[in-house]
């Protein structure tokens, strides 16, 4: 991580150069004894937790609930990101009185060459291997979250910020704003910013993560709060209210002018609190938006009668928000006046039924000739202990295929028959018109 890289170059120099200090990263959990493996430092490069010490063996699983239960594990190729295990004669036997935890976490090995690997231990941290067998720990598997129907890891979004230039410690939370899920990032920057940071940082994290990955908001704080153990307390930064956007801090909305702007920039303000809204502001890039954000922007527009027309798909296809109050402006002033409907009779509604129950039975004989014909043909042709049962066959099929092209000259001579060239307009509903469009329907 880049905090972690800032921390070695600043240890590797201190107290003067030091051309003879060395500097190590061990891991290891208590489960497996003592460390597992070992990583040299050295500045300028990624910080990981090496290769397997001697005796030990890292692999990297899917991470699914179901492993251990139902689901065997599934080793991840390099580069790809699950959950970390070791291997070795180290692991200890279990958890002392709790035989379901020893079940869930000491699995055994289906990738094992003898006795000395035969389990296997998950560690519940996240972790790749990358193309120089060098395992990067990229935090807990327990930060996996859902939003939008996808599961996300925290900790690879963490992992990306904290590679950017200026961040330094990094922590992303889902939080509950609104009534909407969204993913928080929560930044500690090692240098200055200006206001145009996170809207660099989020243009980075959409050319790289999937949308639903993208965090949705950029909180911006002087430190990190810790527990005592000097993990991020996750349960502080959850309760704690958020503040305008580092995109937005200093800045002011435009003023809306036009009819089409001042209903765009409400409902805006109250998808993205404290931000502000500008004409020349990305919906997606420098607003946070998503597809589950703009849905909701268009049903709340065409709550005025007079934006009816707005859809999704305007907003993702103009994404400016000036361009996006233009076609709100560019809505018909004038709607169209209400449709003095008069409720049918039940007269005509019990005409209507007795019509279309005489013409079913037609109809179902039509479809059933279909299979009908072919299998008297078959039975006609079979009558006697002479005749070919390969002719009869062939006439079956050749009965069915005729039958088959007969029904639809049938089905599109009828439609024209009974509807012909039905004109737009207004009809009564249960009427002769709707029987015709029902029969002709049906037939077809």
């Amino acid at each position: 991580m880049w905090a972690a890289r800032c921390a070695l170059s600043r240890w590797s120099t201190a107290g003067g150069p030091t051309p003879n200090r060395q500097m190590f990263n061990t891991y290891g959990p208590t489960e497996a004894t003592v460390s597992a493996s070992l990583a040299r430092l050295s500045r300028g490069r990624p910080v990981s937790i090496g290769m397997p010490l001697p005796n030990y063996g890292l692999l990297v699983i899917a991470n699914d609930p179901a492993v251990g239960s139902s689901l065997a594990p599934s080793l991840l190729p390099r580069g790809e990101v699950g959950e970390l295990c070791i291997i070795g004669p180290g692991l200890a036997e279990g958890y002392l009185g709790r035989p379901d935890l020893t079940q869930e976490k000491f699995l055994p090995n289906p990738w094992s060459t003898g006795y000395h690997d035969a389990r296997l231990y998950r560690t519940g941290d996240l972790a790749r291997i990358d193309d120089e067998g060098q395992v990067q720990c990229l935090g807990r598997a327990d930060d996996q979250v859902k939003i939008r129907g996808f599961r996300v890891e925290l900790g690879e979004i963490e992992a990306l910020l904290a590679q950017q230039p200026g961040v330094g410690t990094v922590a992303v939370l889902l939080r509950n704003e609104g009534g909407v899920d969204q993913l928080i990032a929560y930044l500690v920057c090692d240098t200055s910013t200006d206001s145009k940071f996170t809207s660099q940082l989020r243009k980075v994290l959409q050319a790289r993560l999937p949308s639903y990955m993208v965090p949705g908001h950029f909180e911006l704080l002087d430190s990190m709060p810790r527990l005592t153990s000097g993990k991020i307390d996750r349960k502080t930064l959850k309760a704690r209210p958020l503040t305008v956007d580092a995109a937005g801090a200093g800045a002011e909305s435009d003023v809306a002018e036009t009819e089409g702007e001042i209903a765009l920039f409400a409902a805006l303000a109250s998808l993205f609190p404290g931000m502000p809204i500008r004409r020349d502001a990305d919906f997606f890039t420098d607003l946070g938006g998503h597809s589950f954000f703009a849905a909701r922007l268009a049903s709340a527009l065409r709550a005025n009668p007079r934006f009816a027309q707005i859809t999704v798909r305007d907003i993702y296809q103009q994404r400016r928000i000036g361009a996006i109050a233009e076609v709100l402006d560019q809505a018909p002033q004038e709607m169209a006046a209400p449709v003095d409907w008069t409720p049918p009779s039940a007269w005509r509604r019990w005409r209507c039924g007795v019509a279309q129950a005489l013409a079913l039975p037609v109809m179902v004989s039509l479809r059933m000739t279909q299979w009908l014909a072919p299998f008297f043909t078959y039975h006609l042709l079979t009558g006697s202990p002479d005749d070919s049962v390969a002719l009869a066959t062939l006439a079956s099929i050749s009965v069915f295929l005729i039958a088959t092209v007969l029904q639809f000259f049938i089905a599109w001579a009828a439609k024209w028959l009974i509807v012909g060239r039905l004109k737009p307009g207004i009809y009564p509903l249960w009427g002769v018109t709707y029987f015709r469009w029902w029969a002709a329907d049906r037939m077809v």
